[in-house]
């Protein structure tokens, strides 16, 4: 799976641009472990944490942390993705780990998600 991201400034300017590519059955697999509180806090509360961590990211990004910090959040992102859209968007294992997701957020932590499906 590729993940590609983009912030956003207050001016309309691209702050953040991050491609990277990540194990989407590993992550599928990391998410078991907040699947039970994804549950418990519904679908609201579930995606939520996308916006979450895009603010994360957008403050990470402000204060200059580290690569391996940033790629963590941006990975929380599609964790917190996946978890909505098995639990609450009926999308497969098999389904999701043949997409790339391309996130672009604007300021406030808006995120935009697009899903395509990953090259063969």
């Amino acid at each position: 799976m590729q993940i590609n991201t983009t912030i956003y400034g207050e001016d309309g300017t691209v702050s953040f641009r991050n491609v990277r590519s990540i194990d989407a059955l590993m992550l599928t697999i990391a998410a078991e472990s907040r699947e039970k509180e994804a549950r418990k806090g519904g679908a609201s509360f579930t995606q939520a944490g996308i916006n979450t961590f895009a603010l994360e990211l957008i403050n990470q990004v402000k204060s200059s942390e580290p690569k391996k910090a940033l790629e963590m959040t941006i990975t929380n992102m599609a964790l917190m993705t996946w978890l909505f859209e098995s639990l609450y968007c009926g999308v497969t294992t098999e389904t999701f780990i043949g997409l790339d997701l391309t996130y672009t957020i604007y300021p406030g932590g808006i995120v935009q998600l697009d899903k395509a499906p990953a090259p063969k």
